[in-house]
């Protein structure tokens, strides 16, 4: 089966010598132009026991991102890639550093609210979905940062408070708040459309706090601006949802490939406003299965799912990378030793729940909403199970050149890198004795009212490799 690849005359040529090479590319989901690529529809419905390591580690990661500001002093950025929610606990904190967090842990929890939020959680009928999620972090953040200052202040680690908490502003918002799950499976059962109406209801309180932050912004000097001080402020409660997020499935990146090669927006778009070439790969077919070599090893071609909803992941049950031990300790185990029911994963029938968990990821890896549906894409992925794919470099794959059938020149290519393509062809025809590489032009159809493509003879640059005349 022809599959199609659109690349950039520069990706092909000067820029990453890709066809000199032989190179295909796997970009991260940030590189590539849907940012809904490989969402999940991640959903938190737990028991005490988690919910409460929940928060534990919400005010684990944030202390020590609040301790880290403390010794950076805005000499050094701090970002979401300081969340220490790692895979592995950390082992290079000492006894003390260790009681330190353990004093501001029992200072936030004293707080009765705080306390009592856990149950709160659990108690909530419907799953807690992102943006309540994050509402619940963001009332919970300025009870978290002042448990923090609290004991570092007590301790001498800073000589006075950078963020200022007023202890009757708190207690207004805790006496206005209530239990707010509560309120929340309330107003769920006094409305039909229940689930539809509390998620737009996140999505406007996340939207009216996104405009307070920008409000924010404005009044903010452009020396704060960027701030460790704001990150904690305005971004970490976001940034440490994300983070969750990465403790699920490893990291991926994919190769797009493409059915059509005729729809006209496809030129536009991924061959560059027509000046681009289309790379015609002869996939094989193993077992049922459309695949192609790369680095001498098959990978498998995914066809895209178009639809409206993505894959749902429960984000409790779906915690498996790490090992069972560190799981334990730090998501399932409750304060007097018990483990809680959501951990029975790890437990109980562990191969049907990770073949269902690996086939969740790979689902997600090949879901697109439906108005990507004209790209009638395929795609190649790698994940960082068991590689490293962090580096750039790692993530050329190599093809061998006898997968590649042909190409089409754009509507808009260049002679200059025809000639320069055309060239690079004839050496690796010559180098391997092939003589039936394919030459396409790309052109509209008025017929059609598409682009098709008409074959291109050169002739005189084959004549020495005895390529037969099309």
């Amino acid at each position: 089966m022809e599959i199609y690849r659109f690349r950039k005359a520069k990706d092909l040529l000067d820029g990453y010598q890709e066809l000199e090479k032989q190179e295909i590319y796997f970009a991260s989901p940030e590189q590539l132009n849907d940012p809904m690529e490989g969402f999940r529809d991640i959903f938190w419905k737990g028991d005490e026991i988690v919910w409460r390591n929940m928060l534990k580690n919400y005010l684990f990661c944030l202390e020590h991102i609040y301790l880290l500001t403390v010794i950076a002093a805005e000499k050094t950025k701090v970002d979401a890639s300081d969340i220490p929610l790692f895979n592995y606990p950390i082992t290079n904190y000492s006894p003390q550093r260790f009681a330190i967090t353990e004093q501001v842990r029992k200072r936030f929890f004293e707080r009765p609210a705080m306390d009592s939020l856990p149950g709160q959680l659990a108690s909530r009928q419907n799953a807690i979905r992102r943006n309540e999620l994050l509402s619940h972090l963001n009332y919970v953040h300025n009870f978290a940062v002042k448990a923090i200052e609290d004991v570092y202040l007590e301790q001498g680690i800073i000589l006075s408070q950078n963020f200022s908490h007023d202890e009757a502003i708190l207690d207004n918002l805790v006496s206005r708040s209530g239990n707010l799950a509560a309120l929340y499976d309330q107003v769920e059962n006094e409305n039909e459309e229940k689930v539809d109406k509390m998620e737009l209801f996140f999505q406007v309180a996340n939207g009216i706090r996104q405009g307070a932050t920008l409000a924010a912004f404005a009044s903010t000097s452009p020396e704060h601006l960027f701030s460790n001080s704001m990150f904690i402020i305005n971004e970490f409660d976001k940034a440490f949802i994300d983070k969750l997020e990465t403790l699920l499935y490893p990291d991926w990146y994919s190769a797009s490939f493409l059915s059509n090669c005729k729809n006209s927006a496809i030129w536009g778009n991924y061959g560059d406003s027509h000046t681009g070439i289309c790379l015609i790969y002869e996939a094989d077919e193993i077992s049922g299965r459309l695949t192609l070599s790369l680095n001498n090893k098959p990978l498998t071609f995914q066809k895209v799912i178009y639809d409206k909803k993505h894959i749902e992941i429960d984000f409790f049950r779906s915690l498996g990378r790490s090992p069972e031990i560190f799981l334990e300790h730090t998501w399932y185990k409750g304060e007097n030793g018990s483990l809680s029911p959501f951990a029975s994963h790890l437990k109980e029938g562990t191969a049907e729940w990770r073949t269902k968990y690996w086939e969740n990821f790979q689902k997600s890896l090949g879901k697109k909403i439906k108005e990507w549906k004209y790209e009638k894409e395929y795609r190649l992925t790698i994940n960082g199970f068991l590689d490293n794919y962090t580096e750039k470099e790692d993530r050329k794959l190599k093809y061998d050149f006898s997968s590649l059938k042909g190409l089409i020149f754009g509507i808009n290519t260049t002679a200059l890198d025809k000639m320069k393509i055309i060239n690079i062809i004839k050496e690796k025809c010559r180098k391997t004795g092939r003589k039936d590489f394919e030459f396409y032009q790309a052109f509209y159809s008025r017929a059609t009212a598409q682009i098709e493509k008409q074959t291109l003879s050169v002739t005189n640059f084959f004549v020495d490799l005895n390529i037969p005349k099309h």
